[in-house]
């Protein structure tokens, strides 16, 4: 594996909601109920998971199932989680149309359900070493994500855009 000080932080942009896999910003996990982490996953080509691989990166493959057709493959990702316990928490906006939103812990679950458009984000490596596994974890630095507009929530908009414009009556 790589020197801790040799891996990089790494930027990914224009991703898509395709590209995000194993979606948990609610943090629950079934497995240990006290890791409460919010994590997300997003797919990648295999060149750039070998790539990250051999940075340091932890990257996972999928499984495939023993009846699975021939033609289906293991799909490589990039698991990333979200330390908002963590001295410097990641900053996650949300943009909806012009509004931009900063979410916190209590409201980065709204991204489960979110119709997002595509996403930036950088993340630094947590290197670990345990039982002879090693590896870089991804840990959210900061993302920007858009989210795409519904008709509801875009007449609700200009609606609140049209009542700021009055002038006020004193």
């Amino acid at each position: 594996m790589a020197d801790k000080k040799w891996i990089n932080k790494r930027t990914f942009k224009g991703l898509t909601s395709k590209d995000l896999y194993f979606r948990n910003f609610r943090g629950e996990n079934k497995f240990n109920p006290k890791d409460d982490r919010p994590t997300f996953a997003i797919k990648l080509d295999p060149d750039l998971a070998d790539a990250l691989d051999n940075e340091g990166w932890y990257i996972r493959w999928t499984k495939v199932r023993e009846d699975a057709p021939d033609d289906v493959e293991s799909i490589p990702y990039l698991k990333i989680t979200l330390n908002f316990n963590a001295k410097r928490p990641p900053v996650v906006n949300m943009i909806i149309g012009k509004t931009v939103t900063e979410l916190t812990r209590d409201t980065i679950a709204t991204l489960d359900a979110a119709n997002i458009d595509h996403m930036t984000f950088k993340v630094r490596p947590y290197v670990w070493d345990d039982s002879g596994k090693y590896g870089a974890a991804a840990i959210l630095e900061g993302m920007n994500i858009w989210v795409k507009e519904d008709d509801l929530e875009s007449e609700l908009r200009e609606y609140m855009e049209d009542d700021d414009d009055e002038d006020e009556p004193f």
